[in-house]
């Protein structure tokens, strides 16, 4: 188990061959349940081999209820940084309007596409797997996910 932002095989795949600047097809959504990552999804190896949103959600739960909805990520910017030997990606702050109270927010994911469930799986973030780490209990208020670098590759 362990907490961290694991990019699937075809998030890498796509990220050598897609432009990230000024993608307007990167979406957000959030991963619920009780007790944190379920086991099927809580490492780097597991989540690697995941191709669409559908694999994802055969193993874990989406957040619903409310006013939920994936979002879609905008100024989405790569941009070299020599200091640090690395690419940061980066997007504007998302904001999940009034997610049903429930079952804890342990993590999420972002894909590629439409916004459906055969959208192309690009990673996936665990706050908190079954030992440690933070989830957040909504309480049908908004749900802002504040965005800095959301990934950085070296």
């Amino acid at each position: 188990m362990a907490l961290g932002h694991f990019w699937t095989t075809k998030g890498l795949y796509k990220l050598a061959t897609t432009n990230f600047n000024g993608a307007t097809n990167l979406y957000m959504g959030l991963l619920q349940g009780a007790g944190g990552a379920p086991l099927a999804v809580d490492t780097a190896a597991e989540i690697a081999n995941l191709d669409t949103v559908t694999n994802l959600l055969a193993s874990a739960t989406e957040a619903a209820g409310g006013s939920y909805a994936r979002q879609l990520l905008t100024g989405v910017t790569a941009t070299e940084d020599d200091t640090n030997d690395r690419v940061n990606l980066d997007a504007a702050n998302a904001v999940f309007p009034a997610v049903a109270a429930g079952a804890e927010i342990y993590g999420g994911f972002i894909s590629q596409g439409t916004g459906v469930n055969g959208d192309d799986l690009i990673s996936v973030f665990i706050l908190k797997d079954s030992g440690s780490g933070t989830g957040i209990t909504p309480n049908g208020s908004d749900i802002t996910a504040t965005i800095t670098d959301f990934a950085r590759l070296s």
